[in-house]
């Protein structure tokens, strides 16, 4: 048996809607081969991301996954993966540049498990080492994550009971995110304004030094 997944995600944050309101859309699909049987099923996810101004320590998330579910078929019948109901809170705070927390705490809903309560937390010492920490009906999780550079390595302890798992994932980033782009692009701006403004004051300054010289020279 078998089953491979690929995603391919977007999210943006529309002016329109004053910056505090992220939204993001999830395309997939799912395969799944039992030989010689194979099939292929495609489906959608949505998120809308919460945040009373820019830099707030607090924000809220919806997320609807499998909205549009994958439709697989090994057999006679038809699977459909279930859809689920993400609601989560974050709470962030910084402690001297050195040191962050995140509280997170939500709730899932599924048609056959009804609502399951989540909390979690998380420590961030420097951007370089992540301990985290969460419950849930299902069991617990322990983590761990590692960052050098724009490289990540990530594994955590799944205990649930029937049994555990031990995921394991590596991460690279490259490229300006667009808001460091716009950071950037805003302080050239800036730059070249201010470039303008001693331009005309030094043509103004020029301009009476020439009238006070003048004035001199005449008595």
């Amino acid at each position: 048996y078998a089953e491979t997944a690929l995603y391919l995600s977007y999210a943006l944050r529309p002016r329109l809607l004053g910056r505090a309101v992220s939204l993001g859309v999830t395309a997939k699909t799912l395969t799944q081969s039992l030989t010689p049987w194979s099939s292929t099923g495609a489906g959608l996810d949505f998120g809308v991301v919460l945040e009373p101004s820019a830099g707030s320590p607090v924000s809220l998330a919806v997320v609807f996954q499998d909205a549009v579910a994958p439709r697989l078929r090994l057999d006679e019948s038809t699977d459909v993966a279930p859809a689920t109901l993400h609601l989560a809170g974050t709470l962030r705070r910084s402690f001297g540049g050195r040191c962050a927390l995140g509280l997170h705490a939500g709730v899932q809903r599924t048609r056959a498990h009804g609502w399951i309560p989540r909390a979690g937390l998380e420590c961030d010492f420097r951007h370089n080492l992540v301990l985290r920490a969460g419950v849930s009906r299902e069991g617990s999780v322990f983590g761990l994550g590692l960052r050098w550079g724009s490289y990540g390595l990530d594994y955590a302890y799944l205990s649930r009971t029937d049994a555990a798992t031990h995921p394991v994932s590596l991460g690279a980033a490259w490229g300006a995110s667009r808001d460091e782009r716009r950071s950037a692009l805003e302080s050239q701006q800036q730059a070249h304004r201010e470039t303008e403004l001693r331009a005309r004051l030094q043509t103004l300054l020029e301009a009476r030094q020439a009238s006070a010289q003048a004035a001199y020279e005449r008595g």
